[in-house]
């Protein structure tokens, strides 16, 4: 069972993206946990229980899609949202028949995470999504 909250695991190699994006998520009800590596994510993902990822795409070392890939490999479903600061559409394509993936475009607005993540979380568990962070 699930607390009401959201554990969200906060990827970026950008300290300041990951203070932004987890008080962002703090706000919607969310508790995340940032990482600033590819493959702090994988040892933390490995560690913990998390619902969903957002995952920046340009990191030094291993890349979001290198991170997306070995968290593939065990979690099928996972939700996973990509950050990034460039064009979504050359990776949404690559991964256009994964339903539990889902991008934003940096910066992105709180309301827009809110969708994103609302959006993601519904197609794999509904009940997922705390009450009270529905529009």
């Amino acid at each position: 069972m699930h607390d009401l909250k959201n554990q969200v695991l906060v990827v970026d190699d950008d300290q300041a993206i990951c203070d932004i994006v987890s008080r962002m998520l703090e706000r919607l009800g969310h508790k995340p946990v940032s990482v600033r590596s590819g493959q702090s994510a994988v040892d933390e993902y490995q560690r913990g229980s998390y619902d969903l990822v957002l995952l920046d795409v340009d990191m030094p070392r291993m890349s979001g899609k290198e991170v997306y890939a070995t968290l593939r490999q065990g979690a099928e479903d996972l939700p996973v949202v990509f950050m990034t600061g460039y064009r979504t559409e050359e990776l949404a394509s690559l991964l256009e028949d994964d339903a539990a993936v889902g991008f934003l475009a940096k910066p992105f607005p709180l309301a827009q995470l809110r969708s994103t993540m609302d959006a993601m979380l519904a197609c794999v568990v509904p009940s997922l999504v705390p009450e009270g962070v529905r529009e």
